[in-house]
């Protein structure tokens, strides 16, 4: 919402009830989702690739801009930090119970 204390990547994400400039609306032609007449700001950094990118072709309102790519990133790499660390407490929970499980599983080789 405009800016103020909020970090580069969620400044300007959310501007008037639309989401990097783009609301839902009733044209097939651009997918459902057009650029929104206030989400003025929003839409002019959704992609903010000037200098890297010469083709804007896929710059359309019904793809993703950075912003929206980066969050969905960031979510789904928290999720799975999340759940390794889960996993790192379940097997140290278990080798708790079981001491014979303990050790690398190439000393069971031996």
């Amino acid at each position: 919402d405009g800016g103020g204390n909020l970090p580069p990547v969620a400044s300007n994400f959310h501007c008037n009830g639309a989401i990097e400039g783009v609301e839902a609306c009733d044209d097939l032609t651009q997918m459902y989702q057009c650029y929104s007449n206030e989400g003025g700001e929003c839409k002019k950094v959704k992609y903010d690739v000037a200098k890297e990118c010469v083709d804007p072709r896929y710059q359309t309102p019904w793809n993703d801009g950075f912003k929206m790519h980066r969050l969905k990133g960031r979510l789904l790499g928290f999720h799975m930090i999340e759940m390794l660390r889960l996993a790192a407490l379940e097997l140290d929970l278990l080798e708790l119970k079981q001491p014979h499980l303990r050790g690398s599983p190439l000393e069971t080789l031996d």
